[in-house]
């Protein structure tokens, strides 16, 4: 006697790719300003208060380069956006749909890294003060 035989058909979602082919297109960015802009030095503790997420291309860092240099002032840099992010730094490149959104539901400011630049360059010169 033959056994019955099911056959189950698994429906997939179809995968939505568009966040990998950003990446890709963003890892293909080199810092266009990296060896020629400037870096301010400031106190040790003058990024104490920022944690950071980098998305996309930075404009004169990589990113290994923009966590050492936050680190060195008092900053970290993380990898996801959780609770305690305070900026999510992009230059060039795009954000991702998603990110996007947990930036603005969360009112975390995407800013380019000037920005972070700045805020040291500030902390010295109110240290001279």
């Amino acid at each position: 006697p033959e056994s019955p035989v099911s056959v189950f058909h698994i429906e997939k979602k179809p995968k939505d790719n568009a966040g990998f082919y950003l990446m890709q297109r963003n890892r293909s960015i080199i810092p266009p300003n990296r060896g020629i802009k400037q870096h301010p030095t400031g106190v040790d503790n003058s990024l104490e208060s920022v944690v950071a997420v980098v998305s996309g291309v930075l404009d004169s860092f990589n990113r290994k380069e923009f966590k050492e240099y936050v680190t060195k002032h008092g900053g970290r840099v993380v990898n996801a956006i959780s609770n305690s992010v305070t900026h999510v730094v992009n230059d060039h490149g795009e954000l991702g749909s998603s990110k996007l959104e947990v930036c603005a539901l969360r009112k975390i400011p995407i800013v380019s890294e000037d920005v972070i630049l700045k805020m040291v360059s500030d902390s010295s010169a109110t240290d001279l003060k």
